[in-house]
């Protein structure tokens, strides 16, 4: 067993900060090397419930061409995909990456990317799942008007730990990247996102951003932005911003109510908001627009009285009601008034 030091900042800071390096346990004689590939799929599985696997694969892009691919990284154990990617001159190289480690699993997901001439890549990654994940990017802007974008999603949540770090290098002139990250950290989550954008001499007309938003959800998750931007060249433009915080229930709701929503109301971290269904679509509308994003968006028919059911007997019988209700092939939806107590929904689960 050995240490993997990981996700390095090109540009020390101080040590107390703890964000300068990762790293992780890996066995490298126990690593399981999965086959390498040069993809021409547009659709690529790569998983294993080896203690420790290795997987790479590389993409080019030929001149002009326009490729993409969109990954899944799962894993029980712990494993490390690195992605080559080249987008030739006037060529278009997306990747699209879902990482989703299950439970005490880790993910150590590697892209590193070339664009030569007027290439352009662009990395959207969503990461969820269960597990840690370590999520390394490194980015060559070789040619004159090569360029780079990146979004990315994240949810974080139990103890679950996320560590990213995303280097781009402007190397030719006029180049131009665009990285922003959004995500929200739940329960006891900690997540560190470093974004460097790195001017090199020689890079002159060059522009970079980034931009991260995090939504801090639990009490005791910890979030780190660290945005770092190196330049060594004069006629550039380099920006950077973060915007943390915690969802706030009062604006919540008035963005709600002028939607033209009838009711809400908070339930733990998420909150329900209830509307006429003819103004359902129009309230969906208004609060995307606001940049809200839902767990769930339907209509249901809610009755206006509930009937309270105090007898097991009596509970029996209308769930038996229900179940066959739901095995008829011509019923869509079963909707009921009844309202259990906590006290009959113990006794039928015992």
């Amino acid at each position: 067993m050995e240490k993997m030091t990981i996700n390095q900042l090109p540009s020390r800071t101080w040590n107390r900060l703890g964000v300068n390096e990762a790293s992780i346990d890996w066995d490298e004689s126990a690593t399981v090397v999965l086959p390498e590939e040069s993809a021409e799929k547009t659709d690529m599985l790569i998983a294993s419930d080896a203690a420790y696997a290795r997987k790479r694969v590389t993409i080019q892009a030929e001149k002009g061409a326009k490729k993409s691919l969109f990954q899944t990284l799962r894993t029980a154990g712990k494993l490390h995909v690195q992605t080559e990617l080249t987008a030739e001159d006037g060529a278009e190289m997306e990747l699209i990456q879902l990482v989703a480690p299950g439970e005490n699993a880790l993910v150590y997901d590697e892209v590193i990317g070339h664009c030569h001439g007027s290439g352009r890549i662009v990395l959207r990654q969503v990461t969820l799942g269960h597990g840690d994940v370590y999520a390394q990017t490194g980015i060559g802007l070789d040619g004159e008007n090569a360029s780079f974008a990146a979004n990315i999603g994240y949810l974080a949540r139990k103890n679950q730990t996320l560590d990213m770090n995303l280097v781009v290098n402007h190397w030719g002139k006029k180049t131009k990247c665009e990285i922003n990250a959004s995500g929200a950290l739940n329960d006891a989550a900690k997540k560190i996102f470093r974004g460097t954008i790195d001017f090199k001499r020689g890079s002159s007309g060059s522009v970079g951003s980034e931009q991260e938003t995090v939504l801090m959800l639990g009490e005791d998750a910890v979030n780190k932005t660290v945005p770092v931007i190196l330049c060594a060249e004069e006629n550039v433009e380099g920006t950077h911003g973060a915007t943390i915080g915690e969802l706030d229930e009062d604006t919540v709701m008035m963005d709600a109510l002028d939607a033209g929503a009838e009711d809400f109301s908070p339930d733990g971290p998420v909150f329900e908001i209830t509307t006429d269904p003819d103004s359902f679509n129009v309230v969906v509308k208004a609060l995307e627009e606001k940049g809200y994003t839902f767990e769930s968006a339907e209509i249901e028919m809610v009755p206006q009285n509930y009937v309270t059911m105090t007898g097991e007997d009596d509970v029996k019988s209308m769930n038996k009601l229900i179940d066959m209700l739901e095995d008829n092939d011509d019923v869509q939806n079963v909707y009921s008034d009844a309202d259990i107590s906590d006290e009959i929904m113990a006794q039928l689960e015992d």
